[in-house]
């Protein structure tokens, strides 16, 4: 049973007791209201998305689907290219957007890493628009020792204590407490756009992304492979955009952890064709695609940390480390054909 009542503006409001206990579903509620108050056909997805909120209100996994589907259509919404005008309207019916999503993210463990995950990729879509930047960073970089290095700590961490474990559950956190793999990649993904502007890169540095992220190339997991390769992609772009960061990325031996991954990439797939050399299937088998990308983000980054731009000099790496390189690059060229 329902009643409606019009109010001041000649609209009607309907009144649905105990909607959330009716077995019809959302869709069959509204085609009955729609037939019995004749709702233009204007409202009837407003009046949609209210019997929803009424349908799930009541219990608390109702209320985190709400906040699930607000997420993404916020994130489709900034996707779909909007007008600035819609993006400024959103933001002036709601204010405390950014800092919502902040909330979320420094909350204790007893919100769902679903929602973590969601406001991470809500926070990182709006760096699409370069006028958001400054509210996006200053949010993030707020708090005691900065929410975004808090982030980038406790992904770091996550990835490798459980390195030597088997979870394969992307949505599953990697340790008690800790990040699950997807929340992870939504972490790099903002990052990765932090990297392309100047006050983005003054944001990184101050969280010491560098230090940060260098252990993920010890991360020799096939599942976290997407991982390491957005990393180095990430570390190619800082480099590429801060003049000092080259440096830096020497001093923290970063170069010869970039080889060091870089051997162990080349030598994978080339021993595992080389395990049965009767074989010629296996020697065909072309290195997958996502391992190929990985090797071509390596040697851009060890060919940009090999240069240092203040000095205007290259800067070469230890003799043990250039010896490997060198080996690295025979073996590729020798195998051309595999590495393309």
């Amino acid at each position: 049973p329902s009643d409606a009542r019009p109010n001041e503006g000649g609209s009607q409001v309907i009144h649905i007791p105990e909607v959330n206990k009716l077995m019809e579903s959302e869709h069959e509620i509204l085609r009955q209201l729609v037939e019995r108050f004749n709702v233009p056909e204007t409202l009837r997805f407003s009046l949609l998305s209210r019997i929803r909120v009424a349908r799930n209100f009541p219990s608390l996994e109702g209320r985190r689907h709400l906040v699930s589907l607000r997420l993404m259509a916020f994130y489709v919404f900034f996707q779909s290219n909007p007008m600035p005008e819609d993006i400024n309207g959103f933001f002036v019916s709601e204010p405390e957007f950014v800092s919502e999503l902040v909330a979320v993210l420094q909350s204790s463990t007893d919100v769902p890493e679903k929602l973590r995950y969601m406001s991470l990729r809500a926070l990182a879509v709006q760096l699409l628009d370069r006028t958001r930047h400054a509210i996006v960073i200053s949010a993030l970089s707020s708090g005691q020792g900065g929410l975004l290095s808090l982030m980038m700590h406790k992904a770091v961490a996550s990835l490798t204590a459980a390195s030597a474990e088997g979870i394969t559950d992307p949505s599953e956190p990697l340790t008690q407490g800790g990040c699950s793999l997807q929340t992870t990649e939504a972490l790099l993904s903002l990052i990765s756009l932090l990297v392309a502007s100047t006050s983005g890169c003054n944001a990184l540095s101050e969280a010491g992304m560098l230090p940060t992220l260098l252990p993920l190339l010890e991360d020799h997991r096939p599942g976290h492979l997407s991982v390491v390769c957005n990393t180095v992609r990430i570390m190619e772009a800082f480099m590429d955009f801060s003049p000092s960061a080259s440096s830096l990325f020497r001093e923290l031996h970063g170069l010869r952890a970039m080889i060091q991954r870089l051997k162990v990439e080349v030598h994978m797939d080339h021993g595992k064709a080389a395990l049965d050399p009767a074989n010629t299937t296996t020697k065909d088998v072309p290195i997958p695609y996502q391992r190929r990308v990985l090797l071509k983000a390596l040697l851009r980054t060890i060919g940009l940390a090999s240069y240092a731009p203040t000095s205007g000099t290259p800067a070469r790496p230890e003799e043990a480390d250039c010896q490997e390189l060198f080996t690295c690059l025979k073996t590729m060229m020798t195998n051309a054909k595999d590495f393309g």
